[in-house]
């Protein structure tokens, strides 16, 4: 085998455990696709109240994210997806991918001023005490996602389980019976 070999088996090695680890939180965010929509074996579950929809919808974006955002550092365990899983995605899916990790980096997982453009008020209560008043001039993009949308994430997370699986199925064929990495 040679050096480039070697590299390579080390690069397959490292990205077969991305995988590994990536793929349940795909699967989990297909769960929580179909619960928002009552399907699988969700089906004739109860209604979700506003409460439970807002806490599987931020679920299903976190878990979602996961593979694509910056994990801890491993120097056996390659970082993140590989860019190729996105970029050979539709442009359609392309543009729900870029919306789902904006809504994880900028709404659900962090509490950045930013996009929610805070403001604070100051007035005055009878008497001189000052009365803070908080306003958000723009409304915050947690919005509840449509069936269409959720439907089409779906789609977007079995593509990326595809990708995920077809990978796994290349690097098994480089594998050693015995081997452990």
């Amino acid at each position: 085998m040679t050096s480039m070999d070697d590299d390579q088996a080390k690069r397959d090695r490292a990205l077969y455990k991305r995988l590994v680890l990536s793929m349940p939180d795909l699967r989990d965010a297909g769960t929580f696709v179909h619960r928002l929509l009552g399907r699988g074996s969700f089906v004739g579950a109860p209604e979700l109240d506003a409460t439970a929809r807002k806490a599987l919808q931020i679920a299903l974006v976190v878990s979602y994210s996961r593979p694509f955002s910056t994990n801890r550092k491993a120097a056996d365990v390659q970082s993140t997806l590989p860019p190729q899983f996105v970029e050979c995605l539709s442009e359609s899916q392309r543009a729900l991918h870029s919306r789902l990790r904006t809504l994880r980096d900028q709404e659900f997982a962090h509490s950045d001023p930013g996009p929610a453009d805070l403001r604070v008020s100051v007035g005055q209560f009878p008497g001189g005490a000052p009365l803070p008043a908080t306003v958000r001039s723009v409304s915050s993009t947690k919005a509840a996602m449509s069936d269409d949308e959720l439907i089409a994430i779906e789609d977007l997370i079995d593509e990326l389980l595809g990708m995920c699986r077809a990978e796994q199925a290349r690097i098994h064929h480089s594998l050693s019976p015995g081997e452990r990495f």
